[in-house]
């Protein structure tokens, strides 16, 4: 497997190392790309193709169906209208009995970190499941057992 098919196919397998590599190659590009401000936003969106390509073929591995890629991003997009919607109703209720729109934005803040650190803790908890599980160590309906994808490379 070369560098090509491991950002940009998502058949097949890789293995923990393969994974954690092309991930921390993701992370750094993300950040890097962040820090460019509107070019970057642009080109960092584009990383979610890498991304998801190189998640599919984990759980690949793993024996489970690439589909579960999809769990976290739907519990993200929950959470996020969820505190929405909260931090707007602590807005308005604070502010109408405290008088005070002061109070309503930070009942507000408090209400949307704790929605944002549970996003953090499903995208994480999400990442160290991928990262930490072993694969399968037999072909699977999925392919062969995954040779290092990047073992020449180093």
């Amino acid at each position: 497997m070369d560098w090509q098919r491991l950002f940009l196919s998502p058949q097949g397998r890789i293995g923990l190392k393969d994974f954690w590599i092309a991930w921390l190659i993701l992370f750094v590009a993300g950040i890097v790309l962040g820090m460019v401000p509107v070019l970057g936003a642009v080109i960092g969106l584009l990383l979610i193709y890498p991304q998801v390509c190189v998640y599919v073929k984990r759980l690949h591995d793993m024996g489970k169906t690439g589909w579960l890629v999809l769990l976290p991003l739907a519990l993200t997009f929950g959470l996020l209208i969820a505190a929405f919607v909260v931090g707007g109703a602590s807005v308005f209720a604070m502010a109408g009995a405290t008088g005070s729109p002061d109070a309503g934005m930070l009942a507000a803040l408090g209400s949307v970190a704790v929605f944002l650190l549970l996003i953090l803790v499903v995208n994480l908890g999400f990442l160290l499941w991928v990262g930490l599980s072993k694969g399968d160590p037999d072909t699977n309906q999925y392919g062969p057992p995954p040779q290092t994808a990047v073992a020449g490379a180093f």
